[in-house]
């Protein structure tokens, strides 16, 4: 049977498991009061019999007998016809035979719960193992202090460290609302110690590297060598398979002739994308003079309007004529219109 967990009568309700903790604390308080009552009751019995043996005793030590403690009845060995029965307490029943030592149980059977609860098999109704150790793990006892300066990466510091978590909390805010860290953030500059050790580690790299150098030119020389060697296997097999390929089919070229201009229209086209970049920059740095100058004319008329100097409008330049595209037709559905397509 599926008992829903919302239902008031689930045995692992919020309610139930608190309900059966604050029973287990009554009664550990009332055994553990109860105890201490044996403990109190036994403690001024001994003191009142100790003070009465010694008044007795200072009183007449020569015709008083001392009182002692009344010692348990040892049953009788010996029977009435004289024969001696060292099982006669075992056969009356006062002591029982293969009879096992309570307290040894207890305390083995403590032991094996204590384990138990350790290793978290033995758990009682909503308790787990952490109640029972009262450790807590390791990922619960670390928190993420504040980094000390900007550019500097967070550390892990103990809960139980020299490091308040007010403290830290304190410290994130106040680093949040900091108004140096946005004019940082928006001007693109590091902070004074920041830029340090960045100059530092530069300064560091840049010894590591003067002792390297060698052994990088070394390492580059080997590197260069090596990618040649792929290049001109590369090359090679590239020929192979084009040769291969133009052997099947007539009327072709040789494949030297093939290579030699399958070479240079890569250059041309390595050129040919060059000099359209090129132009591509040339185009944009003189579409940003051009706006730069607008700017810098508006700016001139605004500063003219606020000294009450009087301007002459410039008459707005006329847009270059663009050239109209001349539609095409296709043949087969238009056949009129498409005789234009051949009219220049």
């Amino acid at each position: 049977m599926n008992i829903l967990p919302h239902k008031s009568w689930h045995v692992r309700t919020k309610k139930n498991i608190a309900k059966v903790r604050k029973d287990e604390a009554q009664a550990a308080e009332e055994e553990k009061e109860r105890q201490r009552r044996i403990a109190l009751a036994a403690q001024e019995a001994r003191t009142s019999f100790l003070r009465e043996r010694a008044g007795q005793r200072f009183e007449d030590t020569a015709t008083t007998e001392v009182p002692t403690l009344p010692l348990e009845k040892v049953a009788d060995i010996i029977q009435k016809d004289g024969h001696v029965n060292f099982f006669q307490e075992i056969e009356d029943g006062v002591i029982q035979k293969n009879k096992i030592n309570v307290e040894h149980e207890e305390e083995k059977k403590k032991e094996q719960e204590d384990y138990e609860k350790k290793i978290g098999y033995l758990t009682y109704l909503g308790q787990n193992s952490l109640e029972h150790s009262k450790e807590k793990p390791w990922y619960a006892t670390i928190s993420r202090s504040l980094p000390t300066a900007v550019g500097t990466s967070s550390k892990l510091v103990s809960k139980d460290s020299d490091g308040d978590l007010s403290a830290l909390k304190e410290a994130k805010f106040k680093d949040f609302h900091d108004p140096l860290k946005d004019i940082r953030k928006y001007l693109h500059t590091p902070g004074v110690k920041a830029k340090l050790d960045k100059i530092a580690l530069k300064r560091s790299n840049d010894q590591l590297d003067s002792s390297s150098e060698p052994k990088r030119l070394k390492k580059e020389a080997s590197t260069e060598k090596l990618s040649k060697a792929k290049k001109k296997s590369k090359k090679s097999k590239k020929k192979h398979r084009k040769s291969k390929h133009k052997k099947s089919k007539h009327r072709r070229k040789s494949p030297s002739s093939s290579g030699i201009s399958s070479s240079g229209s890569e250059y041309e086209s390595d050129d040919s994308y060059e000099k359209k970049k090129q132009d591509n920059l040339a185009k944009l740095r003189a579409e940003r003079l051009e706006r730069e100058k607008e700017e810098g004319k508006k700016a001139e008329r605004l500063m003219a309007q606020m000294r009450g100097e009087t301007i002459e409008e410039e008459k707005p330049r006329e847009p270059p004529p663009t050239t109209r595209m001349k539609q095409k037709y296709n043949s087969q559905f238009n056949p009129q219109l498409a005789r234009q397509n051949y009219d220049d």
